[in-house]
């Protein structure tokens, strides 16, 4: 059995941004991990940085973006890279960004993770578990490394805001130089991570 480690993906913004905001989205949840049908409306965002920077302008449009309820912009080079590392299970649908410093619009792709993975190490993780499983609250992270080994990219059944990815899927991202990404693994889990 190979030694795969796996660590949480996480969207990192910069303190000054740029954030992404919904602006003309339908309504729909992205984190269950469930394909979903396909929008009849175009989903557009905005790119916001924070107006206490005077030069917004350094702070560029990122590679991801999360604009809440599962909603992860990829830019078209993340998404190459995703194919190129072999992961299928992503369901994609156009976004368009407006980069408000700019006005520039960018093409992105928001990915609905498809699969959700019973993947909590019960007995070796410190958390707080509600009466139907999930967690509310991890002080450690530790995964079943059986349950995750076949896996590249899932979202957590106990956490489905979670998302994690192998070593082989974080090399790939790192090689790219992918933006907007933060890889946390099992020793450097604090508190309040998500």
């Amino acid at each position: 059995m190979s030694r795969n480690t796996h660590v949480a993906l996480l969207a990192r913004t910069p303190l000054a941004g740029p954030s992404a905001h919904r602006t003309n989205v339908p309504d729909f949840d992205l984190h269950r991990g469930v394909v979903v049908e396909p929008p009849n409306e175009s989903l557009r965002y905005e790119l916001r940085v924070e107006p206490e920077f005077d030069r917004p302008l350094d702070f560029p449009p990122l590679d991801l973006h999360d604009a809440g309820d599962g909603h992860l912009l990829m830019s078209p080079k993340l998404v190459k890279c995703f194919r190129a590392a072999g992961v299928d299970n992503i369901q994609f649908f156009p976004g368009e960004a407006i980069y408000l410093p700019s006005r520039d619009a960018y093409s992105y792709q928001v990915a609905n993770i498809v699969g959700l993975v019973k993947a909590l190490d019960v007995e070796d993780s410190d958390c707080e578990v509600d009466e139907d499983g999930f967690v509310e609250m991890f002080y450690t992270l530790r995964l079943d490394r059986e349950a995750v080994e076949p896996f590249d990219l899932f979202r957590m059944f106990e956490s489905f805001h979670t998302i994690i990815v192998s070593s082989r899927v974080r090399l790939m991202l790192e090689s790219h130089g992918i933006t907007g990404v933060r890889f946390v693994g099992e020793e450097d889990w604090e508190p309040g991570t998500l």
